[in-house]
């Protein structure tokens, strides 16, 4: 199947979640790479066996850990893992919660929630009862840049091979100048 899918477009990236136990995935490919059936359904346990990699959010590690596991386990030995990593700097923590609640606090539910919402007014309505502690949960918020590289080299450690920063507030200049000069270059070392 990846050597058709490469035939057709030889520069397609197949990527998929892995949140599927691998022997649950047995029934559609057998020992190998050889499938056993071949009418199954398109799913997201073929995509996890063809991928080219994986691409996640920031989590707490051991939420991390089990993706990893089941990619790894379910196809995805060798593959590249990358993570975008949601991040708040500021120069205070109050500045950096601010910035974060401000701007991603409507952006920490899951998604059978979100698809629910029909309009602006009730997205509105469902950021306002966010709590700035909870947006902490989907975002790395500190003025601490030690704190930082803490964390990002947490996801190097836990075997991602391209970890992409995304500031959330609105600062970007500031947060790549000093990131740049900071951050980054410990991470090298």
């Amino acid at each position: 199947m990846n050597a058709t899918i490469r035939e057709i477009k030889s520069d397609a990236i197949l990527l998929a979640e892995a949140d599927k136990k691998s022997h649950e995935m047995q029934p559609f490919f057998g020992e190998g790479n050889r499938m056993h059936l071949l009418n199954f359904y398109l799913c997201n346990d073929m995509f996890l066996a063809l991928a080219d990699g994986m691409i996640t959010v920031n989590d707490e590690p051991e939420n991390l850990r089990k993706l990893i596991d089941a990619f790894r386990k379910g196809g995805g030995e060798g593959k590249a893992l990358s993570l975008q990593a949601h991040v708040a700097y500021a120069p205070s923590e109050q500045e950096a919660l601010d910035a974060a609640y401000d701007q991603w606090r409507t952006n920490i539910f899951e998604s059978n929630l979100l698809s629910d919402i029909k309009n602006v007014a009730q997205f509105d309505v469902l950021g306002n009862q966010v709590r700035r502690e909870d947006v902490c949960q989907a975002v790395r918020v500190s003025s601490d840049l030690v704190q930082h590289r803490a964390w990002l080299y947490q996801y190097l450690e836990l075997g991602f091979d391209h970890v992409y920063l995304h500031e959330v507030g609105p600062d970007q200049e500031r947060f790549v100048d000093v990131f740049a000069e900071h951050v980054l270059p410990a991470l090298k070392q």
